[in-house]
């Protein structure tokens, strides 16, 4: 198992992150933007704000299905 994450360790470009810390900074960055809004990201950040809501006691009695549309 150790020899395994050691050769992984050594693969470039297996894991990259990056740090965005204004509003400005995500709309100049086209890969974090791609990612924040692809359907993967957007169905999580639906279901943590359905979450939300319901711990708040908000939208509770809504007839269809919450409708996201994100802003940029």
């Amino acid at each position: 198992m150790a020899a395994v994450i050691g050769c992984l360790a050594l693969l470039p470009g297996v894991s990259r992150s990056e740090t965005i810390g204004t509003t400005a900074e995500l709309l100049g960055n086209k890969g974090a933007l791609a990612y924040v809004f692809s359907p993967p990201m957007m169905t999580a950040l639906f279901r943590l704000g359905a979450d939300e809501d319901k711990k708040f006691g908000l939208q509770l009695d809504c007839k269809t299905q919450y409708q996201v549309k994100p802003s940029r």
